[in-house]
């Protein structure tokens, strides 16, 4: 009996072979077999967290919804066309309402300067 014989009575097409687990796997319908190498480790459970931990972590800002938040996004509709130049017209009717009250402070103090009454 050889060292994958104990290996392959309860996982068929798992052997051993001086310390390596070797898996292979028989294709079905003619795709190629994959065979996979798994070295067995001593490591401790914390240093198995962290490596899990640094092959898991994915960089946040590719992500696509990080992305997302920085772009504005087209709308086509007519409908949101028209709210939004309602909105800016509603703006600029305000700045100009407001400013036009200093404007007329402004000019009739120009007027009353230019007039000497000041």
């Amino acid at each position: 009996m050889q060292a994958g014989d104990a290996y392959s009575s309860w996982a068929p097409g798992l052997t051993l072979i001086s310390g390596v687990r070797f898996f292979s796997y028989g294709g079905a319908f003619g795709e190629p077999e994959c065979r996979c190498v798994c070295v067995e480790q001593n490591i401790t459970l914390e240093a198995k967290i962290e490596q899990l931990k640094n092959e898991l972590t994915i960089n946040r800002t590719q992500l696509s919804s990080t992305r997302r938040k920085l772009v504005c996004a087209e709308d086509p509709r007519e409908s949101a066309t028209r709210v939004g130049l309602i909105g800016i017209s509603f703006i600029g009717a305000l700045g100009i309402f407001l400013v036009s009250g200093d404007f007329i402070s402004v000019v009739s103090y120009i007027i009353g300067v230019i007039r000497g009454n000041a």
